[in-house]
């Protein structure tokens, strides 16, 4: 069940957030907010820092580099079975932690966002 999840919300959200990021920033510029690219700029990088979060954590008798391992999911005739699902389950569980990372970015790009826009109301009063 929690791999189910994991892979639900891994490639899911990889997609909604491609997709939500580009209508934010479309949305911003139309509705002329000051920063429209704040929050999908720290979305973008919280998505990496997350990725890279969890390639940290991949145990180290892992020993096929990162872009090996991209290929490796697609590619089981060259790899073999094993490796093929092995490096399935670190790019959904990277995919998991992109969107993860990519969730705290946002948010905190928008908390940082509401809190310097209270205070300049407060400032002007």
């Amino acid at each position: 069940m929690l791999v189910f999840f994991v892979v639900i919300i891994g490639l899911l959200g990889t997609f909604v957030l491609a997709a939500a990021g580009l209508t934010y920033i479309v949305v911003a510029v139309a509705d002329r907010h000051a920063c429209p690219v704040r929050v999908p700029a720290t979305m973008l990088l919280g998505y990496v820092a997350g990725l890279l979060f969890v390639w940290i954590l991949v145990p180290r008798n892992w020993t096929l580099p990162f872009w090996t391992t991209l290929a490796a999911t697609v590619n089981a005739a060259k790899y073999g079975h094993p490796v093929e699902h092995a490096a399935e389950g670190i790019v959904i569980w990277m995919m998991l932690g992109a969107v993860v990372g990519s969730f705290v970015g946002g948010s905190v790009a928008h908390l940082v966002g509401e809190f310097l826009r209270r205070r300049r109301v407060v400032q002007a009063h």
